[in-house]
């Protein structure tokens, strides 16, 4: 026996015990009374003593055997092959698999992929026979599986004519046989000859094969190898397009470029998944609801286009892009929103350790000419930074307001006081960058390490400074061996093209620094011991970044590479007050966290339906007076499109829910790549009659009714051997 449909019921099998209770209850009390004719009863007596109680055994068994028989047929007991299972009837155990993913809401005709799904599993469920003891597992597969009903076919029944579309997520299997596996080692499902396991899906290829290919063994098999191995199996019904590949385009991408220097541009990128030309597609696009002359593109087959839409100047703050193709056979992405929120001009205070009238000797001349050359000036709002330089005493002046600035580059400056190395640990702590860069006029290194250095990371600086190092002869220099190619400060020059630019750079002296634990070194050079040139830590909500060598020409030619220097020290300064233009996307069913300014009152949700709903909660305080609202739930984020979170007596914030680009492609897998794809893969084509799966033809199921005849069969029988002995002993 494996388990009950009702397990709690079959505790009632306790009552077995209820005859035997009473019997004893009843027994007779003997008192003993000398009598002279006592040895001729004791004859009698001991003749039929022992065969009156085996007949009385026997009628306390037949009324225990009864009631525990009655007991668990009513906990409806299930069992699988074996000794049992002839007792049993013929019922089912399905495990029924619905491919919701985004893809199965393509129109081949009048009805949907997912339609015709639901309708096959609406088939399925239907020829399933409750009183039989048939069960169903429903699940709708997504991102995430999704239980809808158990173990009722007629609660599947009601359910499945609630699906009217698909989810707006891809179909991970991964996840789905990983819970698959969670449910057979908890035991909750019958061994794999007892189950019934079916996907009906739209054998989309990216969800069967990773990256589309063959030659990459997608994660989900290694779920599978161990089905297979425990005896599983997963029978999988195409019910997807008669075509192959069925044409379709998607808007893969939207993205807000070069807004920082005042001339925004928005970017479509629309992918062809057909293999046909399509000429002349228009796409639209509206830019904070306003919309913006259409334009069109030339799709050749199987490939992508972008569209660059010119905007002019935007104001710093959030701005909603919505991009829309032709309709096609595929809506959902057809249409994709993105929100991008273009940062306030960064405000750089330089703080000059060396300063001079010539250029070359000056801490902060270069630098400052890389800062201008992307900017309009001094006080100008109209370019990426707003520089302030004050020389490093000036950094302790009472009138210095820290926190009127985002970034604070201290450019070779000697050990500030404990004061001011506390205020900057706050400044950075609130959510500031402070950069630091060395140079001859660092002074004693003691002092840094014991003013700036924590070892609990609590410090200024991400780790120690130890020690000069210079080259050894004129004319050797260390240059960058490695960098972080994927960090925002080093990406641009992670091209091969461009990352000569940065690793022949030459760099004759440098300070030696051993960072701390939880520090990054983004690049290294290639002296002996591999020393960090550029390190970062985080430190509160804000950052810090050493650099280990100058900015001027004191021991570095990095200011003379104007193609490195400027975009480095552009990309730093961007990095470091975390000002690039933040893309608030997120993927379906995702919770979302966001973060506003000053203190939010009754914040509302409006979702891409236009439906509305109070986000309820307290806020968190996360620096400053910065708020992070209460989450919303991933049952809210479900929908692909534009959410806005509104705000009373505040601006307004939106983020985009994304489709993943993968599902606009349509292919499909073909059925000469079927049969070997995996050993516990069964295919089968659509429009077959529902019914059991050749491997699941057993022997097993539940056995209530067998027990009941049982129950009866006692009943009877505990009656008529009563009655026999009742008259058979009044004759005695």
């Amino acid at each position: 026996m494996q388990g009950f449909v009702n397990p709690a019921l079959a505790f009632g099998a306790l009552l077995a015990v209820v005859p035997l209770i009473i019997h004893l209850l009843n027994r007779r009390r003997h008192k003993p009374l000398a009598w002279g004719a006592m040895r001729f009863v004791e004859a009698a007596y001991k003749r039929t003593h022992r065969r009156m109680q085996m007949e009385n055994l026997l009628l306390l068994l037949l009324r225990m055997a009864a009631v525990a028989a009655l007991a668990f047929a009513v906990a409806r007991p299930f069992v699988g092959r074996g000794a049992l299972g002839a007792l049993t009837e013929a019922s089912r155990d399905i495990v029924l698999m619905v491919d919701g993913s985004a893809s199965t809401g393509y129109r081949a005709d009048i009805e949907t992929t997912f339609d015709r799904i639901v309708r096959r599993a609406e088939a399925v469920v239907d020829a399933l026979d409750e009183g039989r003891g048939d069960r169903v597992h429903l699940w709708l597969l997504g991102e995430e599986p999704r239980l809808l009903s158990w173990p009722s076919p007629a609660k599947a029944m009601s359910v499945l004519s609630t699906l009217e579309s698909p989810l707006d997520e891809p179909l991970n299997l991964d996840r789905a046989f990983g819970e698959l596996q969670r449910l057979i080692k908890d035991g909750e499902l019958m061994d794999g000859g007892d189950t019934e396991v079916r996907l009906l899906t739209d054998l989309q290829r990216n969800s069967f094969l990773a990256s589309g290919t063959e030659s990459e063994r997608p994660a989900y098999f290694e779920r599978l190898d161990d089905l297979h191995a425990r005896g599983w199996s997963v029978w999988v019904e195409d019910l997807g397009s008669a075509s192959s590949t069925p044409p379709n385009r998607t808007v893969s991408k939207v993205r807000l470029t070069n807004a920082t220097s005042g001339l925004a541009e928005a970017s479509i990128t629309v992918v062809n998944h057909s293999n046909l030309p399509q000429p002349g597609v228009r796409i639209s696009l509206d830019v904070d609801g306003n919309r913006i002359p259409s334009q069109r593109l030339d799709l050749e087959p199987r490939s992508e286009q972008t569209a660059v839409f010119r905007l002019g100047s935007l104001e710093p703050g959030p701005h909603t892009l919505v991009a829309e193709t032709e309709g096609d056979r595929l809506a959902v992405d057809d249409r994709r929103a993105h929100v991008a929120h273009i940062p306030k001009p960064t405000r750089v205070l330089l703080v000059n350790g060396a300063p001079s009238n010539n250029l070359t000797q000056d801490g902060v001349g270069y630098l400052r000419l890389a800062i201008e050359g992307n900017s309009s000036g001094e006080g100008s709002n109209n370019g990426p930074f707003v520089v302030q330089e004050i020389r490093a005493a000036n950094l302790a002046a009472s009138d210095l307001e820290m926190s009127d600035h985002d970034v604070i580059w201290l450019a070779g400056i000697a050990a500030p006081n404990r004061a001011v190395l506390a205020d900057l640990e706050k400044f950075v702590v609130d959510g500031g960058a402070v950069i630091i860069s060395a140079g001859p006029q660092v002074g004693d290194l003691n002092a840094w390490r014991e003013r700036a250095f924590a070892s609990d990371g609590s410090g200024l600086m991400p780790g120690e400074w130890l020690r000069k190092v210079s080259i050894a002869r004129q004319g050797d220099f260390y240059r960058i061996a490695e960098f972080v190619e994927d960090h925002p400060v080093l990406s641009l020059f992670a091209d091969p093209g461009l990352r000569p630019l940065l690793i022949g750079v030459p760099f004759s002296d440098f300070l030696s620094l051993a960072p701390e634990p939880d520090a990054r070194v983004l690049m290294r050079l290639d002296d002996g011991e591999s020393s960090p040139l550029l390190v970062e830590k985080s430190l509160g909500r804000g950052r810090v970044l050493v650099f280990n060598s100058t900015i001027h020409e004191a021991w570095t030619l990095l200011p003379r590479a104007g193609r490195t220097f400027v975009p480095f020290v552009f990309e730093l300064l961007t990095h470091a007050a975390g000002s690039e233009i933040e893309s608030l996307e997120y993927a379906p069913g995702r919770e979302v966290f966001v973060e506003v300014e000053g203190f939010p009152r009754s914040p509302e949700l409006e979702r891409p339906d236009s439906s509305r709903r109070l986000i309820e909660g307290d806020p968190l305080v996360s620096g400053g007076d910065h708020y992070v609202l209460p989450p919303v739930p991933s049952s809210d984020t479900r929908a692909v499109g534009l959410y806005q979170v509104h705000l009373q007596g505040a601006q307004d914030h939106a983020f985009a829910v994304v489709l993943d680009p993968k599902e606009g492609d349509m292919s499909r897998l073909v059925s000469s790549e079927l049969p070997g794809l995996h050993d516990a893969l069964h295919f089968e084509s659509s429009g077959t009659t529902p019914g059991e799966a050749p491997s699941q033809q057993r022997q097993g199921g539940e056995i209530w009714r067998t027990l009941a005849i049982f129950s009866l069969f006692f009943l009877v029988a505990e009656s008529l051997w009563a009655g026999y002995l009742g008259q058979r002993r009044q004759r005695v």
